[in-house]
């Protein structure tokens, strides 16, 4: 299980108040900003995830630079989705040093896969919400009762210029805020800045389309 005590490090690290992103001081993340926008972008910002997380299925694929105050950086290609009906959901996480995260869960077997490709299975008996649920709500991947919006308006930022965004305070002991960035409507990124680091998401893709489906094979499957 020493890739379940990394990934569990990495979660403490993220959901704990690691925030995100190309380094950008927070300060410098609004150039205009306003809580009485034309465009309700706090409303898209909601519904883009509210409806996703409702959805049978669900497919993020993203670059995630987790950065600590210490100077510490990684980054890493995350994806994860779920196809709740058919009992289906994983999770890849492969930083740049190549020590990646795996599980693929099926049917209430969590398949643990190592970097040489071998299956460790052991039995969950969380749902596919639950999996869900523990590796992305504290990531704070979409909004929740515990966030308060703050700010919208539009900024330069990551070489774009004039993103939307939407800042939100989180509800917690320590000073945490998400800025979610949206380029012509299409979610950008997710920036989580605490008072420990940083924690930047930018979206590849967003979808409650899974089109792979090979992404829930393990060996002994034939699809």
């Amino acid at each position: 299980m020493r890739k379940g005590i990394y990934l569990l490090a990495v979660m403490v690290l993220l959901s704990g108040c690691t925030g995100q992103a190309p380094k950008q001081a927070e300060s410098s993340l609004p150039v205009q900003s306003s809580v009485q926008e034309e465009k309700d972008i706090g409303k898209m910002v909601k519904e883009t995830f509210e409806n996703l997380w409702r959805s049978h299925t669900i497919f993020i694929d993203a670059e995630m630079t987790v950065e600590e105050n210490e100077g510490t950086k990684t980054v890493y290609h995350y994806v994860t989705a779920a196809d709740k009906q058919k009992k289906l959901a994983m999770l890849k996480m492969e930083p740049s040093d190549g020590t990646k995260v795996h599980y693929i869960l099926r049917d209430g077997t969590l398949h643990e896969i190592d970097e040489q490709g071998n299956d460790n299975p052991s039995e969950y008996s969380g749902t596919v919400e639950n999996f869900i649920r523990a590796y992305t709500s504290d990531l704070n991947l979409g909004v929740n009762d515990a966030m308060t919006l703050t700010e919208t308006g539009t900024a330069d930022w990551n070489g774009k210029t004039a993103l939307e965004f939407a800042k939100y305070r989180v509800s917690s002991s320590e000073k945490i805020s998400i800025t979610y960035y949206f380029d012509n409507d299409k979610p950008y990124a997710q920036v989580m800045q605490s008072e420990r680091g940083k924690t930047t998401f930018l979206f590849r893709e967003i979808t409650d389309t899974v089109k792979d489906t090979s992404i829930f094979a393990v060996k002994e499957d034939n699809t």
